[in-house]
C-alpha cells in the first residue's frame, strides 16, 4: 500500500502544559525518522525542539495512518509512548549525531536545518 507523504515539522511551534500548569512553547528545530522495521504504516520520529526559555531538548514519537473517520489514510501523530524495536532506536539516535545535535544541546550551537 502507499502511503501519503509525511510533512516536515521542522519550523512548526507547539507547547505544553508545566506540571505546575504554566504553559511553555517550543519550536522544531530537526527531525530524524526512521519506518519502523517491524510494522508499515508507522514512522518513528526523534525531534530537536527549542523552548522559549531557550532550552532545547529532544522528544520522541511516531505517526501512524489513521483508522477513524476524518483521519482515514492520513498520517496522525501518535498518542502513547512508542514501542520499537532496539536497532530502529539505534538509527534514530545515529541520525542525531550525524547532524550534531549532542553538541547542539550542550553548546547552543545555530540550528542544523531540516535534513530528512
Amino acid at each position: 500500500m502507499g502511503y501519503p507523504e509525511l510533512k516536515s515539522r521542522v519550523g512548526k511551534k507547539g507547547a505544553i502544559t508545566m506540571p505546575e500548569g504554566d504553559r511553555l512553547g517550543f519550536e522544531v528545530l530537526d527531525e530524524v525518522r526512521v519506518p519502523q522495521s517491524d510494522l508499515p504504516g508507522k514512522i518513528l520520529c526523534l525531534e530537536l525542539v527549542e523552548f522559549e526559555d531557550g532550552r532545547r531538548e529532544t522528544r520522541l514519537g511516531y505517526y501512524v495512518i489513521g483508522k477513524k473517520l476524518g483521519k482515514i489514510g492520513k498520517w496522525v501523530w501518535g498518542q502513547y509512548a512508542p514501542f520499537m524495536p532496539l536497532e530502529d532506536l539505534r538509527m534514530l539516535v545515529a541520525g542525531a549525531e550525524e547532524r550534531n545535535w549532542f553538541k547542539t544541546i550542550q553548546e547552543g550551537v545555530p540550528r542544523s536545518g531540516g535534513k530528512q
